[in-house]
């Protein structure tokens, strides 16, 4: 047992233990003890609202003008989409507190060894969301410094390596910081347009090209073009895969919650000690081609997205379907018995 302990114990490590501890961070994927959870509620507030005050979330809301929405119709598309797209995040955020535990590390109990598929995903979308950052942070560099563009993206790619080492707290401080400097950015910015330049934009569709063009403005569809087309299939990426991952970690959280111990977390650290994991795999795959039919990107446009005249509902579909295939195979729908999270409770 001793030789087990040690072996985890490579996922541990330094973190801060207050607030405005700047520790070099060196915490694994350890669940954190519950003796060393800290914070609030509000501090999370700059944390998500800091890198949505930028530029990119500013392209996107000239989304709906670009499908034919007026400003009163795309103003709810917006917000409708944003307060969707909430709850299941909202939700996933409070197990972190209860758990001590990051979401992909929670998610080897229902994946069991297959959380190498969505984990993967996940290390692919970290890099799409680095290369979406070093376009916009690289251009805006090169401009402001007069560097070349592929220097200011080395440099916007070295802060971003340098406050990922530096790691939680320095995150924070950081966001809290950035937060008050961007809030008077776009009041100024507000206040310019407002002075100098007001349209407010009529619709341009009717009918079912209307309800289409709604649900296209909270899901980022864009008209192919060059920096467009490139934000429109990052977003896509990192958007499919996380429906399906929800609702299976999601139905699993429900069943199983009182199982979801630390001695049951520190254990599932211990690849060797996961079970197969293939119903979350088989409901995560076929959920996902489920969804192809309803996609719409540059790449895939699926019939029934062509039918609803663009409309894309292919998270809706993902999700659905997820839940349900995983309900059922998790009770056994093939064999007749449920697979355990892992191997030791058949022991």
């Amino acid at each position: 047992m001793a030789g087990a302990i040690d072996e985890l114990g490579i996922f541990d490590g330094v973190r801060p233990s207050r607030s405005g501890d700047l520790a070099l961070e060196s915490q694994g994927m350890a669940p954190v003890p519950d003796g060393a959870r800290y914070g609030a509620v509000w501090r999370m507030f700059t944390v998500w609202f800091t890198p949505n005050m930028e530029l990119s979330g500013v392209f996107a809301g000239t989304l709906a003008v670009l499908l034919g929405l007026g400003f009163w119709p795309g103003l709810v598309a917006i917000i409708l989409g944003t307060a969707i797209g909430s709850v299941p995040v909202a939700l996933l955020c409070t197990w972190g507190p209860q758990t001590g535990t990051g979401q992909v590390p929670l998610a080897r109990l229902p994946f069991g060894k297959t959380i190498v598929a969505p984990a993967t995903v996940q290390w692919l979308s970290s890099i799409a969301w680095d290369a979406l950052v070093g376009l916009f942070g690289g251009q805006a560099a090169a401009l402001l410094l007069g560097i070349p563009f592929w220097a200011g993206v080395a440099l916007v790619l070295a802060v971003e390596g340098v406050v990922g080492v530096y790691g939680y707290e320095f995150v924070h401080r950081l966001q809290s910081w950035g937060a008050a400097v961007l809030v008077v950015l776009f009041v100024v910015l507000t206040v310019r347009i407002f002075q100098h330049h007001i349209v407010l934009p009529v619709n341009t569709v009717h009918g079912s090209a209307l309800a289409g063009a709604f649900v296209l403005a909270a899901i980022l569809w864009m008209h192919a073009a060059d920096t467009a087309g490139r934000f429109e299939n990052i977003l896509l990426f990192v958007g499919y895969w996380i429906a399906p991952f929800c609702a299976i970690v999601m139905i699993d959280w429900h069943d199983h919650k009182d199982r979801y111990q630390p001695s049951l977390l520190r254990a599932a650290l211990s690849f060797r000690e996961l079970r197969a994991g293939w119903p979350a795999l088989a409901a995560f795959v076929l959920a996902f081609a489920a969804m192809v039919p309803f996609m719409n990107t540059s790449v895939i446009e699926g019939p029934v997205a062509r039918a609803l005249h663009g409309a894309d509902i292919a998270f809706y579909v993902g999700f659905i379907a997820a839940g349900f295939l995983y309900y059922w195979l998790r009770r056994g729908g093939f064999t007749g018995r449920a697979e355990p999270h892992l191997k030791m409770i058949n022991r």
